[in-house]
């Protein structure tokens, strides 16, 4: 007997169109759930980090976002964690447009059983003397309004390791530069819990992009 031609049906059936769609919009809605107890979880447990710079943050939030993707294979399809992913177009791979420029978030999070739509995430620090509330928005917020970061159905995430301010202190300070940074008052705003996730924060704007939608997960690493 062939294995190939046993597997083919298993295959097609996985393959159904509504099936794939219906995976997909699970997985968008249970993304940011996934991330904010990854989050979380690391915050409770002392945010244990190489040190203090942006990237040893992320990789110690991303492995815990690993883990429990891993936990959770046994249930369900689970999307995909990957570090520092470029978004190529047809015109890197065919030669048209320098392959050094790809903008690369810090973490990506694939979508889909095939990863048809990709959850891009921005982290950025908040910390006196060294990175600020206007880096936060300049360099954080606006890689996904000017269109540097492509987002899933208006959708952007941003994470912010606050080593020395709260949550509520962090999204007053960024709320003060948003209108000379951005140009619009398009404010932070508190927003229900994701997981037990409390420090969850929404803006909504209107960008040469279009309408996009940034969810903010404010971390009090004091």
């Amino acid at each position: 007997m062939n294995l190939d031609d046993d597997i083919t049906p298993l295959e097609q059936a996985i393959l159904d169109s509504d099936l794939l769609e219906r995976i997909l919009n699970r997985h968008r809605r249970t993304a940011h759930t996934l991330l904010a107890e990854a989050a979380l979880d690391w915050v409770e447990n002392g945010c244990v980090r190489y040190d203090d710079r942006e990237t040893s943050c992320t990789a110690a939030v991303v492995g815990r976002l690993r883990g429990k993707i891993d936990d959770g294979k046994a249930r369900a399809l689970q999307p995909m964690v990957t570090l520092e992913t470029g978004a190529w177009t047809e015109e890197h791979f065919s030669g048209l447009t320098d392959p050094n420029t790809v903008p690369r978030p810090d973490v990506v999070i694939w979508l889909g059983l095939q990863r048809e739509a990709r959850l891009n995430v921005e982290c950025k620090r908040l910390l006196s003397g060294s990175a600020s509330a206007r880096d936060y928005v300049a360099d954080g917020m606006c890689r996904f309004l000017n269109g540097r970061y492509p987002v899933d159905e208006g959708v952007g995430t941003l994470i912010g390791f606050l080593l020395d301010r709260d949550p509520p202190t962090a999204a007053r300070q960024i709320n003060e530069v948003i209108p000379t940074v951005i140009g619009r008052d398009e404010f932070l705003r508190h927003d229900k819990p994701l997981a037990t996730l409390e420090s969850v924060y929404r803006s909504a704007h209107t960008s040469d992009i279009g309408d996009v939608e940034l969810i903010h997960l404010l971390l009090d690493m004091n």
